[in-house]
């Protein structure tokens, strides 16, 4: 269930999943994706609300486990 939600997702969710589970931090995240800090966080904080994560630890067990990172 969790893969199919993330397969289902921008593409730029999936990056950043890709990221928080190789334990990137915010401001590392923002460089990659040439976005501001602030857009990182909000993004993070939306999409940990869409999967229903507690956290971006949670988020990246989540994500390897449905093979995603």
């Amino acid at each position: 269930l969790f893969g199919q939600q993330f397969r289902r997702n921008w593409r730029r969710e999936l990056q950043l999943v890709r990221l928080v589970a190789c334990g990137a931090s915010n401001p590392r995240i923002a460089r990659q994706l040439a976005v501001a800090d602030k857009t990182v966080r909000n993004q993070l904080s939306a999409l940990l609300v869409k999967v229903g994560a507690a956290d971006r630890v949670q988020l990246a067990l989540l994500a390897r486990d449905a093979g995603i990172a």
